[in-house]
């Protein structure tokens, strides 16, 4: 930690959020070492679900997963801008790429809903209402702040969830095909769920440094951290999901295999 008085690389805190972890702890070059560090495998995870979409040929003229994936890589590499440096700019990178990306997921589940009235619309109609939905999210954050934020993003992630599931349940997928749906759908739920256990007991027990500082345990643990690692496979399960779904859209089959790594990846056969 740097001494007392001393301020790091990216100068005094300008966001409006600072979070559990001591600041320049590590290095003098990044704010949060250990928040900026687990945005990452967001990055990567996304990246290699959009990397192995385009080598295999999946997905074709799938415009809503392709966004999907690219926002999923914004968010960590905003991620890592705002917990890097703590500062205004940085932040704003992390939390308009999460209420965007959160409402892209909204829309790929939309599009891939079974019942007529959905099909009818998913061409124009849905997409501008979840644009809306995002643009009007993006304003109340600017004009009213963080706890707005959190709010409608988590109503977004609720909604995915919600309709993810729904589209599960309705699947025609054969038995192993089901199977690797739900397990998909469960994988995706559970961490998502899992990174909100670590994510809101540390805003409220740490509080915002920015306004007040007192100890807590979680900036030892490093909750916010793990909230990323998880977040960041709730999200690769998403895209495995969505692609799934829209392989069947297209009257393709998706597989899961396991690679060597071990990660699952979705192929179309």
């Amino acid at each position: 930690m740097l001494p007392a008085g001393v301020t790091g690389y990216w100068g005094p805190v300008t966001s409006t959020v600072d979070w559990c972890e001591d600041n320049y702890r590590v290095t003098m070059y990044v704010a949060e070492f250990f928040n900026t560090l687990s945005g990452l495998p967001l990055v990567l995870l996304a990246g290699y679900a959009l990397l192995l979409s385009a080598r295999r040929g999946s997905l074709q003229g799938s415009f809503c997963y392709t966004l999907a994936c690219v926002l999923n890589i914004t968010v960590g590499v905003g991620s890592m801008a705002f917990h890097g440096t703590l500062t205004r700019l940085g932040q704003v990178l992390d939390e308009v790429p999460m209420l965007w990306c959160s409402c892209s997921c909204v829309l790929v589940l939309l599009t891939v809903q079974p019942e007529p009235c959905f099909r009818e619309y998913k061409g124009f109609v849905m997409p501008l209402v979840v644009f809306a939905w995002a643009a009007a999210a993006t304003g109340a954050y600017f004009y009213c702040g963080f706890g707005v934020f959190v709010g409608m993003y988590f109503c977004s992630v609720v909604a995915a969830i919600v309709l993810g599931y729904r589209r599960m349940l309705s699947s025609e997928s054969p038995g192993h095909k089901a199977l690797a749906l739900r397990l998909l759908a469960v994988c995706g739920g559970a961490y998502t769920a899992a990174s909100f256990a670590f994510w809101i007991p540390e805003m409220y027990s740490c509080g915002n440094r920015v306004q007040t500082a007192h100890a807590s345990v979680f900036q030892h643990l490093h909750a916010h951290a793990i909230f990323h690692l998880l977040a960041g496979v709730a999200h690769y399960s998403f895209l495995l999901f969505a692609a799934i779904l829209q392989l069947e859209e297209e009257g393709r089959k998706g597989e899961l295999l396991w690679n060597p790594a071990p990660v699952i990846v979705v192929v179309a056969l």
